[in-house]
């Protein structure tokens, strides 16, 4: 393990680099972060199933790292088919695997959030699959505003996903009736802003979560490291 007290193994689409820069850039001095990465582009679901095909061999590969848990850094796929991900990720290596939307779950019960309002990069169909999953973990609220390339066309893949500006995600937030909300979830992976989590949540006045955010946390409280890093947000906090 070298000077390193854990080690944080993640798995990333191949065709994104938010996740791997966000892990390397806020995980504590102490704990190391190895990354795989597993063919995974399109937004679709032949993508995705020829990624669930070939994901057991990229997590055996992360195993020569010797990660005390495996992360999936996906919201989409974890979404549709999150528990066949981690079931093939832990029985191929023996390793604990976390996933972006059981992690999203994770702290919506760890902090009591039940009203959502959701600033989404997906498609409406899928944007519905989020809001139908999260209903039934015990989201009673969930409101959601769509981001559209030019006003009606969906993003279409990760790299476009990761290169919506800020400001754009920012606005979008902003005009969004908050009163009764518990939170802003950022649903997609890789979207820009994780840097100004305290900033936000000054303007919007609630708590918000970042997928690699919260995934972080999850990764971190899993292998028993409680760090507080506020520069994440409320939720890194406690």
């Amino acid at each position: 393990m070298g000077i390193y007290e854990k080690t944080i193994g993640i798995i990333v689409p191949s065709a994104g680099t938010a996740s791997e820069i966000a892990y390397h850039t806020y995980v504590p001095k102490e704990i190391a972060v190895a990354t795989a990465r597993v063919k995974f582009n399109q937004i679709s679901y032949q993508d995705l199933t020829e990624m669930i095909d070939v994901v057991k061999f990229t997590a055996e590969n992360i195993c020569a790292t010797d990660p005390d848990v495996i992360v999936f850094g996906s919201m989409m796929a974890s979404c549709i088919s999150g528990a066949a991900i981690r079931n093939i990720i832990e029985q191929h290596t023996g390793i604990p695997c976390i996933t972006t939307f059981r992690s999203l779950v994770k702290v919506l019960d760890r902090f009591g959030y039940r009203n959502l309002a959701v600033v989404s990069a997906l498609s409406n169909e899928l944007g519905l699959l989020l809001k139908t999953n999260l209903q039934k973990y015990g989201v009673e609220r969930c409101e959601v505003k769509t981001l559209y390339k030019d006003g009606q066309t969906p993003y279409l893949s990760i790299k476009e996903i990761e290169s919506i500006p800020y400001e754009v995600i920012y606005q979008a937030a902003k005009s969004m009736d908050l009163t009764g909300f518990d939170a802003v979830l950022f649903d997609s992976s890789g979207l820009q802003g994780m840097d100004r989590i305290p900033e936000l949540e000054a303007e919007l006045g609630l708590p918000v979560l970042f997928a690699d955010q919260y995934t972080l946390w999850h990764a971190l409280r899993t292998i028993g490291v409680d760090a507080k890093l506020p520069h994440l947000g409320k939720i890194f906090e406690y």
